[in-house]
């Protein structure tokens, strides 16, 4: 953990206007080989509108790389599209 680790990733999609919908933190046990110690580290999950293969998500992924040591992309689903009927 370091300060302004998550401001950093965060600043991510404000940068390129995604709006995030939602943020989860979990905390985990971290052994730290170095020490042979456990600790606890902090996982973000962030929802945010936006798809994959949208040009501006693909930048802000591209740059969370730059800003954080670990990121996954757990999916990526069409927005609704509502029709009305004529």
């Amino acid at each position: 953990n370091t300060a302004g680790a998550l401001f950093k990733a965060l600043s991510v999609f404000a940068v390129l206007d995604i709006d995030l919908t939602k943020i989860e933190s979990r905390h985990v046990h971290t052994l730290m080989l170095h020490i042979g110690k456990l600790r606890w580290e902090y996982v973000f999950y962030i929802d945010f509108i936006g798809n994959a293969n949208d040009e501006k998500v693909q930048n802000a992924l591209k740059n969370l790389q730059h800003v954080t040591p670990y990121y996954r992309l757990l999916g990526s689903y069409p927005a609704f599209q509502y029709q009305e009927e004529s």
